[in-house]
């Protein structure tokens, strides 16, 4: 099952028709034919393979976690490599979500692009496809903010504006280690709080 419904998305799966709906893909995974050992995300329709976690990307991740729980876990609801519901044709697990509060805490089911708030991917061996059909999902569903937290150029990358109906961020900003940076949703930072 997993070689022929994985493959590449690189190469990009953005300019072909969606084979699963996100209805289709939580019933493989109900009825137990993909599992979360099989570490799989569904993108633009398509249901392909997460990358391996590097040791770094790993430590940036749990460092992270201290940091955005402590900061934030009063004013979102913080998921990490959790699923979120996009669209009807797609489940990322990003490595963060800051999500609106909700009385049930999603337990009963996905927060959706009305509930995202951020989106932080951590990346090194994910970049390309963080910046491309990441960057293009999110910006459709009308994400405000999206973080790209980029551990091969040592920045951050904060993406604006989206503008769904080109499926693009209108803004995309570059901070330095260390640089400050002000985000429209949390106010004033500092990037070496974010890349460990």
């Amino acid at each position: 099952m997993r070689s022929s419904t994985t493959i590449p998305i690189e190469v990009e799966l953005l300019f072909h028709q969606p084979q699963w709906t996100v209805t289709q893909y939580e019933g493989m995974v109900a009825a137990g034919i993909l599992s979360d050992k099989d570490r799989l995300e569904l993108l633009f329709g398509r249901v392909v393979q997460q990358i391996a976690c590097s040791t770094r990307h790993s430590f940036c991740v749990q460092e992270l976690a201290y940091f955005l729980i402590r900061r934030y876990g009063d004013h979102f609801i913080v998921r990490q490599n959790k699923p979120v519901s996009l669209l009807g044709h797609s489940v990322p697990e990003p490595d963060y979500v800051l999500a609106a509060l909700h009385p049930d805490r999603y337990r009963g089911r996905k927060p959706t692009a009305e509930d995202v708030r951020l989106v932080i991917e951590v990346s090194d061996a994910t970049l390309a496809r963080d910046r491309s059909s990441k960057a293009r999902l999110y910006s459709l569903a009308g994400i405000g903010e999206y973080w790209i937290i980029n551990l091969i150029d040592e920045r951050l990358e904060v993406h604006t504006d989206p503008r769904a109906e080109v499926g693009e961020y209108a803004t995309v900003a570059y901070y330095a280690r260390g640089d400050n940076f002000v985000s429209e949703l949390l106010g004033e930072l500092a990037v070496a709080d974010l890349i460990h």
